[in-house]
């Protein structure tokens, strides 16, 4: 595996820049204090199924587990608490399709989580989403990013932007939203194509995309007073 390293520093690795990929592991611990996770650096390695991300780390880069097999990929994808002490509160930001393709299941992101990339877990296998404290999702996120079974998630009241086609073509049922709610735009076809029924469009959102939920299964949108002016696309 090859690191950078730490300024100053002839042993403590800073930068993952490359995962061989002829490397036999199924499992693989990023060690603690690798403060950023390179562009491609894991991109199509055929045996790993299982990682573990430190608190260190505040930067995935851009296409860093990337995956087009249907045969192989990422199952298990872990975040290990975060040190306040040691790391502080630095915000993790995960690149553009980062994380596409990747086999996973369920996913819980740390609540330092700062941004989701465009297309980063786009045509993963999800039946279970946890958002953790994100502020910003990009374009086609989680878009196609379910595998034939329903499943629920709560919107963090850090959340403030959903991106166009943020969850455009999934199995998600239901969503609601946590306490406090600052999200201000739901984009173009967010939800288009899934498989929710009624939504509730919380006070402090001030633009809904054009085709937000277009061609789901919804029977009644609620809007919560508010004072904030309401834009339609």
């Amino acid at each position: 595996v090859l690191y950078t390293k730490k300024a100053g520093s002839e042993n403590d690795p800073d930068v993952l820049l490359f995962y061989p990929s002829d490397k036999s592991d199924e499992s693989f611990v990023i060690p603690d204090g690798v403060t950023a996770i390179g562009a491609n650096a894991f991109k199509g390695q055929e045996n790993l199924t299982e990682i573990t991300i430190p608190s260190s780390v505040v930067s995935i880069g851009d296409y860093a587990f990337y995956n087009e097999s249907s045969w192989y990929g990422l199952e298990r994808l872990h975040f290990a608490a975060v040190d306040t002490a040691k790391d502080g509160a630095n915000g993790l930001t995960i690149g553009d399709y980062a994380f596409y393709g990747t086999k996973m299941e369920e996913l819980v992101l740390p609540a330092r989580t700062a941004t989701v990339g465009a297309f980063a877990f786009y045509k993963t296998k999800l039946t279970s989403l946890s958002l953790g404290g994100t502020e910003v999702l990009k374009d086609h996120a989680f878009a196609s990013a379910s595998y034939y079974e329903e499943f629920s998630i709560e919107i963090p009241a850090s959340l403030t932007e959903i991106g166009d086609y943020a969850f455009a073509n999934t199995y998600i049922e239901e969503v609601t939203f946590a306490a406090n709610s600052t999200l201000k735009t739901i984009g173009v076809s967010a939800f288009a194509d899934s498989k929710l029924t009624a939504f509730t469009v919380p006070a402090s959102v001030e633009v809904i995309g054009a085709k937000a939920f277009y061609n789901s299964y919804l029977s009644s949108i609620t809007f919560e007073e508010g004072t904030a002016p309401l834009a339609f696309g």
